[in-house]
């Protein structure tokens, strides 16, 4: 889904926080990419800059 990047980040975040209750492996946005194992924001060049992604 294309979002707007204050939204974007809105909701990537709220992922990110309900990643254990739905079994969310990864969450990817504007470049970044987070994941339960390493807990914090990366950079990856895969992540679409204006979609949020779960995988």
């Amino acid at each position: 889904m294309n979002v707007a990047p204050a939204r974007g980040w809105t909701v990537a975040n709220w992922l990110v926080g309900h990643a254990r209750q739905y079994g969310i492996a990864s969450v990817a946005f504007a470049g970044r990419r987070w994941t339960p194992g390493g807990g914090t924001w990366k950079a990856d060049p895969r992540a679409a800059p204006s979609a949020v992604q779960v995988t």
